[in-house]
């Protein structure tokens, strides 16, 4: 999947397209919430929550 420009998703925040293009090259929701501006601290929860959402896994297909 190529990385998703902001001007073609509208309804998307910065954090959530950075999350989705990250984890679609790693593979790893805690990395790619770190590498989209979430604390470390709560990296882990983020992810999870990313994930759950119906917008975020319609992106990584």
């Amino acid at each position: 999947m190529a990385s998703i420009q902001l001007d073609e998703v509208f309804d998307y925040t910065e954090k959530e397209i950075a999350f989705c293009n990250s984890y679609v090259k790693t593979n790893n929701g805690t990395l790619s919430a770190v590498k989209a501006g979430y604390s470390e601290k709560n990296a882990t929860v983020i992810a999870s929550a990313m994930l759950k959402k119906e917008k975020i896994t319609q992106l990584d297909t």
